[in-house]
């Protein structure tokens, strides 16, 4: 028995290909659709990166079980994260900082501040841009995040030195989503 050939598959809805990648300033103005230019007074770009970008969305549930049936009677959701993770290409002194939650990211030093104090830490924006189905661009906006993973450089005679940075998102507020992909093609 064969196997028919699909027939509605839509070869441009397949994506390969790289992404761009931007930081800014927490409440950053995001472009007005996924094909506007990023503006550049708000959103800087990271630079070269290596292996790709990868967004994870997580959630759990807590499955309500009785007596009576074996089988879950429903479920409620008790948590999300978010995650963009990436491997920083250059190696610069700004990418480190940014690696590292400084948000300065002009002098030629960097001094890392191990004093625990009970105050919000500054929290960036980050966007990527990428393909949507289509051939279009994608964003993805993390309006609030942090670098959360562990910051490591290895000095290798046969590799690149890189950094790898995993931004963690946060909550915002009642109104405004945390996260958010936008396909919208420009006007």
């Amino acid at each position: 028995m064969t196997t028919p050939a699909p027939t509605d598959v839509t070869p441009s809805n397949v994506l390969q290909g790289p992404a761009e990648i931007f930081t800014g300033n927490f409440g950053a103005t995001e472009p007005a659709n996924a094909a506007a230019v990023i503006d550049s007074t708000q959103w800087t770009f990271v630079g070269a990166t290596d292996g790709g970008a990868t967004v994870t969305v997580s959630q759990t549930y807590s499955n309500m079980v009785i007596d009576q049936v074996a089988l879950p009677v429903g479920t409620r959701l008790t948590g999300q994260s978010v995650e963009l993770a990436t491997t920083l290409a250059e190696a610069t002194l700004a990418s480190l900082k940014r690696a590292l939650n400084d948000t300065t990211t002009t002098g030629t030093t960097f001094e890392l501040n191990s004093q625990i104090a009970n105050a919000d830490p500054t929290y960036s924006a980050i966007l990527l841009k990428g393909l949507a189905p289509g051939g279009t661009p994608r964003l993805v906006i993390v309006r609030r995040a942090l670098s959360t993973a562990n910051v490591a450089m290895a000095f290798k005679k046969d590799g690149m030195t890189v950094i790898p940075v995993t931004f963690s998102g946060f909550y915002v507020s009642q109104s405004i989503s945390a996260f958010k992909i936008d396909d919208t093609p420009g006007a």
